[in-house]
């Protein structure tokens, strides 16, 4: 997961999902290759989302904002998460975090519930303040939600994305709605600067 000049890049375990993101938190880019085309619409979506946190995670940890345990965790959270296609239960998802590297003397089921509650926590403000981006091409596939700043807080996938489009007319749909939120997203940033 590189991070280079203020873009960080995370992948998929699969390979198959790419995200960078900007310092800013913004979603700069997803690469898509043709083994995501075999996840449901629902399965790629989520596992976009879950890359896109992980890389800018990443980043965090590089600039000593974030603990490297915390990065494990939710990084084995997203191996458990984007597996190529295969369904996922909550109880899945609980033994992902459940199962991650932690340090010798902390309890893993208390390190568990403190992601999972930071991660309700990041919800809970996301719902407050979103600003909605929504796409419509020929029929509604992809629907966007982003923070403030233009980072992606929310992914939709009409089942139509896995079945009719190929993995690079998706990725190039997808980059046109995330450069949308950019868009949007930095006017909004700038008056908030202008008026502090």
């Amino acid at each position: 997961m590189p991070t280079i000049a203020g873009v960080t890049e995370a992948v998929s375990p699969d390979g198959a999902v790419r995200v960078r993101v900007g310092s800013d938190g913004r979603t700069l880019w997803v690469g898509l290759s043709p083994a995501a085309m075999r996840s449901s619409a629902a399965e790629l979506a989520s596992c976009i989302v879950c890359v896109n946190v992980l890389a800018y995670m990443t980043f965090q940890v590089s600039q000593g904002r974030r603990t490297r345990d915390e990065l494990d965790v939710y990084a084995c959270f997203v191996a458990t998460r984007c597996r190529g296609g295969h369904g996922q239960t909550p109880d899945d998802v609980v033994s992902g975090v459940k199962a991650a590297p932690r340090p010798p003397d902390q309890d893993p089921d208390e390190l568990g519930q403190r992601v999972l509650l930071r991660a309700k926590g990041i919800q809970v403000l996301l719902d407050k303040a979103t600003a909605n981006f929504e796409s419509s091409c020929g029929e509604r596939d992809v629907v966007v939600t982003a923070d403030p700043s233009g980072g992606l807080a929310a992914l939709w996938l009409s089942s139509r994305c896995t079945s009719h489009y190929s993995a690079v007319e998706l990725e190039s749909l997808l980059n046109r709605v995330l450069a949308g939120v950019g868009a949007i997203a930095h006017p909004r940033q700038d008056g908030l600067r202008a008026a502090g």
